[in-house]
């Protein structure tokens, strides 16, 4: 089993794994979850998915930046740790963000995340059976985009 040590520097934590060291804002309860819930392997990608997984999202934030459109209410489908819903929280033409997933354990992340990182604009993160993702709670044409990314390889 590989040993690892979480390190509180005020502004961001140090995970070290094996000697390898991996630095992040994310608080020492928020890694340890992740750790419970990928494994220790694949936290480190955890702790970079915003900056890595930005990159795909450029052309989206360029496009609404281009067309001007503002006020959006967006749905993040499948949010697992919020790594996207952080994102989504810097654009200015987005007003408010609604999340969900089907995993708890990623659900109890995000609502960390949320209130850590002060994701003011998310209005409503849920965990969802798969049976209830057939009937959603949100009136018709609530939102203006929904986002679903990483959910397809899933089902």
């Amino acid at each position: 089993m590989k040993n690892y040590q979480i390190d509180d520097l005020g502004n961001k934590r140090v995970l070290t794994i094996d000697g390898k060291v991996y630095s992040t804002n994310h608080s020492k309860e928020i890694i340890e979850l992740i750790i419970e819930r990928k494994g220790l392997e694949r936290t480190p990608r955890f702790l970079t998915h915003k900056e890595v997984r930005g990159e795909l999202l450029s052309p989206l934030f360029n496009y609404l930046s281009l067309h001007k459109l503002k006020g959006l209410k967006v749905l993040e489908v499948g949010c697992s740790a919020c790594h996207f819903t952080e994102l989504l929280q810097e654009q200015q033409d987005i007003a408010e963000i609604y999340c969900y997933d089907i995993d708890k354990l990623f659900i109890d992340i995000a609502r960390i995340k949320i209130k850590e990182l002060e994701l003011s604009k998310v209005k409503r993160v849920d965990c969802f059976s798969v049976q209830e993702t057939s009937n959603l709670p949100y009136e018709n044409d609530f939102f203006d985009l929904i986002l679903v990314s990483a959910v397809l390889e899933h089902l």
